[in-house]
């Protein structure tokens, strides 16, 4: 009977020190939980705006010259000025275009906004008597503007 002695012993000892190692482990403090992201008190994600270069096409009238010119001597007929060469007048008649420069271009200031350059055109007075040279542009309403 000593060898079953024992072993109930044993046996009731084992079953102590499991339910002593529950008690203990039950009563320790928890864990604390780590929450998840909609829980969190994360700062939002932040949206880095990148820079874009936007090219703007601009169309030019190919016969932006042609209007110039056109703007020029109608101007010749309606502006004695223009009729003056070394200080003689001539009639509107007497003057014909002698030569248009070529090279007006686009231009772009520092605000962006677009413009054409003046146009450069040499008048002839009574058949090669007298030479005139201006330079002239149309503005934003359309009215010449030109420079002796």
């Amino acid at each position: 009977m000593k060898n079953n002695s024992i072993l109930t012993a044993a046996v009731i000892l084992g079953v102590l020190m499991c339910i002593l190692t529950g008690i203990i482990l039950f009563n320790m403090p928890s864990m604390p939980k780590i929450p998840k992201c909609p829980d969190c008190k994360c700062p939002e994600p932040v949206v880095i705006n990148n820079t874009e270069t936007i090219v703007q096409e601009v169309e030019v009238e190919p016969d932006f010259k042609q209007k110039v010119v056109e703007a020029l001597l109608s101007e010749v007929s309606k502006d004695k000025d223009f009729r003056e060469c070394d200080e003689e007048r001539f009639k509107t008649e007497e003057i014909s275009v002698k030569r248009v420069y070529s090279g007006f271009t686009l231009e772009e200031n520092s605000d962006g906004d677009l413009s054409i350059s003046d146009v450069q055109i040499k008048l002839n007075y009574d058949n090669g008597e007298c030479y005139r040279t201006f330079v002239c542009g149309l503005d934003i309403e359309n009215e010449l503007v030109c420079e002796d």
